[in-house]
């Protein structure tokens, strides 16, 4: 930091610095997973979203709060 403010810049990133993928189109609604998980009790579906899938997003939840709470990045596998 200097007395005219923040020394980094903030202008366009380098070419071939930021990474853009496509994303798949998807088609859902909060009323397809219910029904999943009604037919996976059921015993005629697997789950579409496995318990190790949303343990992972747990996961990085837990890592932005930590993060944020301490000021710095946070690592985890």
């Amino acid at each position: 930091m200097t007395h005219a403010g923040p020394t980094r810049s903030f202008g366009p990133a380098p070419e071939g610095r930021i990474l853009t993928e496509a994303l798949p189109e998807v088609t859902v609604n909060h009323q397809m997973f219910f029904d999943n998980y009604y037919a996976y009790t059921q015993g005629t579906e697997d789950l579409v979203i496995q318990p190790t899938q949303i343990l992972r997003l747990m996961q990085v939840v837990e890592a932005i709060r930590t993060s944020a709470k301490h000021h710095q990045s946070i690592n985890f596998e």
